[in-house]
């Protein structure tokens, strides 16, 4: 069966979507405490990684 194809609204591979939500997750876990202040917490962090794991596997 084929997948249904994705209509985006960016011009940007997925790879570099990836890699960009890698890089963010690396300076989330590295500046904690400055995150934290902005809003972000554990919860934030997982929802951000389930949206980036979910780009990764709509292929």
């Amino acid at each position: 069966m084929k997948k249904d194809q994705v209509q985006r609204d960016f011009v940007i591979a997925d790879s570099v979507l990836k890699q960009k939500a890698d890089e963010l997750i690396a300076l989330i876990d590295r500046d904690l405490a400055e995150f934290t202040d902005r809003g972000y917490n554990a919860a934030k962090k997982t929802e951000f990684e389930e949206a980036r794991n979910a780009v990764e596997n709509c292929h």
